[in-house]
């Protein structure tokens, strides 16, 4: 009997974390005299519904540009992606409670937590969607982040020919487990 009850409190555990893989993160960028914009589709992540605990975690290699001579830079000298290779966000959706898990639609709530890049965590706070649907979740949000904030050293000489803000968009869909409670629509 007790075995049961730890293997059910497990159960419930595990499915309030719902889980996300090949999100989308976008960066946005405008130089002087042209736009940049990579995309990354190998971006994990998850949220625990209870207590509105989030991480996400992308592979900066798999950023890619449009204009693929944009990588090798991007990658060598200002992210040093073999030095770091992964950016990262831990935080917490600070309205979770907020939010009714068994009622689609789409409602507005407020972010903040560790935003890593390069090794070097950055406070952010901002605000961001989540979507209710009977068998996801998705998060989107869109921010800011300066690379000097980061350590990505933009030699002078480059002056205005670079970026130096980059808009930030996040786009993550969390599949529902089966069984889990919240959700689900009754028919």
């Amino acid at each position: 009997m007790l075995s049961t009850l730890f293997l059910l409190s497990g159960i419930c555990l595990w499915a309030q974390v719902l889980v996300g893989h090949d999100g989308l993160v976008s960066l946005f960028g405008k130089k002087p005299f042209e736009s940049i914009r990579a995309d990354n589709h190998d971006v994990d992540g998850t949220i625990d519904t209870k207590t509105g605990n989030v991480e996400f975690k992308a592979l900066v290699k798999s950023f890619h540009f449009r204009k693929k001579s944009m990588e090798q830079p991007f990658n060598e000298k200002y992210m040093e992606s073999d030095k770091y290779p992964n950016a990262s966000f831990v935080g917490k959706i600070l309205n979770m409670a907020a939010i009714n898990l068994n009622k689609p639609g789409t409602y507005p709530i407020m972010v903040e937590g560790y935003l890593t890049i390069r090794n070097v965590p950055q406070w952010v706070s901002h605000p961001a969607t989540l979507i209710v649907t009977k068998d996801e979740l998705i998060a989107k949000s869109q921010f800011t982040a300066k690379p000097a904030d980061y350590k990505i050293n933009v030699p002078r000489v480059l002056g205005r020919r670079v970026v130096t803000e980059i808009y930030v968009a996040v786009d993550m869909k969390f599949s529902v487990p089966a069984g889990f409670s919240g959700m689900r629509t009754s028919n």
